[in-house]
């Protein structure tokens, strides 16, 4: 499937938002470079990308995909949780313990992705890093994953609002407010607004799964 590409805040939050919210990922890539001893033009051959790409990156003006995102933090020997953490999660530290991690994402921080084989995005509510992954995602009728999709881990699907029809391997079922459907993400799967209304969705995925999602057949 083509790469999802990763906007820095919500549909309906303001341009400041979403160019503070590049910004500083752009200013993390940078600053990994930087201590590193990496000239820029060094790390974009190593990560296949163009000089005036990465440049664009740094300085906040454009929205990799999650795959530039990996290779980036490939070349950089991190995790690619570590580059999209910095702009989404604030640690704070929890009362009466030692080292805790509490990671806050707030409404105005969380990122948006983009599938271009899908025509509606997914806001995304929990901190890449860690073993759960949560996203919420409105589809107006008829909307929904065209393509079954598949990829490690478990997966499941809670009906914030209106009526979802899941496909899981060779069945179908439909969910209604406030139902919620858990399965093996290896199984083919997808979902589709059949209701006459907007639907509501938050999806769980544990370990997470974003940039691993295979389209099949």
């Amino acid at each position: 499937m083509n790469d999802p590409v990763i906007r820095s805040a919500p549909l309906g939050e303001s341009s400041l938002t979403s160019e503070a919210a590049a910004t500083a990922l752009g200013r993390q890539i940078r600053s990994v470079r930087q201590q590193q001893g990496l000239s820029m033009q060094a790390l974009a051959a190593h990560a296949e990308i163009s000089r005036a790409w990465l440049g664009e990156v740094e300085r906040g003006t454009a929205s990799p995909s999650v795959d530039m995102v990996r290779r980036l933090a490939n070349s950089l020997g991190v995790s690619i949780s570590s580059l999209l953490d910095g702009r989404a999660a604030q640690v704070v530290p929890g009362p009466g313990e030692v080292s805790p991690k509490v990671h806050l994402v707030r409404r105005s921080d969380r990122p948006t992705l983009r599938f271009p084989s899908q025509p509606f995005e997914w806001t995304v509510t929990t901190p890449l890093q860690g073993e759960l992954q949560m996203m919420i995602a409105e589809l107006v009728p008829t909307q929904g994953a065209m393509e079954l999709m598949e990829h490690g881990g478990q997966e499941s699907v809670l009906v914030l609002k209106g009526t979802l029809e899941v496909h899981v391997g060779a069945e179908s079922f439909v969910l209604d407010e406030g139902d919620c459907i858990t399965f093996q993400a290896n199984l083919p799967h997808g979902f589709m607004n059949r209701g006459p209304g907007a639907a509501r969705m938050l999806n769980a995925t544990s370990p997470p799964s974003i940039g691993e999602w295979r389209h099949t057949n």
